[in-house]
This record gives C-alpha cells, sequence and structure tokens, in this order.
C-alpha cells in the first residue's frame, strides 16, 4: 500500500525548473511574494507564467459555473462567485504546482 501511494505523490509531484540554470527547484507560493522571486541557484529572477494563471482559471470556473447553471438552476451570479471562491480555495494546492516558470520582464 505505501509503495502505491509513493507513485500517486511522484505522479501528481510536478518538477520545476528554473529557464535559465536548468536545476530543480522549490517555487514559493504566488501570496509569497509581490512581483518575482529569484532562483536559489542562479539568483535570477522568476514568476509564475500568466498565460497559465488565466487559462487554468478560465477553464475551471467555466467547468464549475456552466454546470451549476445549467443542471442545478443556480443564478448565474451565485454560480460565478462559488466558481470564484473556489478557485482561490483550491489554487495554492491544485494548479499553483503546474503553472510554468518563466523569467521575469519589467
Amino acid at each position: 500500500m505505501h509503495l502505491i501511494a509513493m507513485r500517486l505523490l511522484r505522479a501528481f509531484t510536478v518538477k520545476k525548473y528554473c529557464p535559465h540554470c536548468q536545476t530543480a527547484i522549490d517555487t514559493p507560493a504566488m501570496s509569497a511574494y509581490d512581483e518575482h522571486f529569484n532562483c536559489p541557484h542562479c539568483g535570477t529572477a522568476l514568476m509564475h507564467d500568466e498565460k497559465d494563471i488565466f487559462i487554468y482559471a478560465m477553464v475551471f470556473i467555466v467547468a464549475i459555473s456552466v454546470p451549476l447553471i445549467l443542471l442545478f438552476n443556480v443564478n448565474s451570479f451565485i454560480a460565478i462567485a462559488i466558481a470564484l471562491i473556489s478557485y482561490r480555495i483550491l489554487r495554492p494546492r491544485l494548479f499553483e504546482p503546474r503553472f510554468r516558470i518563466k523569467h521575469f520582464v519589467e
């Protein structure tokens, strides 16, 4: 049982690599930095990719709000509010590990 759990953990863990030095790094949470964070190996300014943040957010919000509206006849304003709050709660654990890393450009 322990072996199965370890394989599942490895399958769901996404490795992040610095685009500059190609070294595996642990990225901080998006709430832990303002504009960028630095690679601990080469010191390059890095950030999460905005395209990934936007795409994951839009897909999740649509995937939650449309069924709420169509299947459960929930008011659209309430359905979108539920989807937004759900995304905000789930983002650090489900989505942030999958965001790509890119160089910080001012």
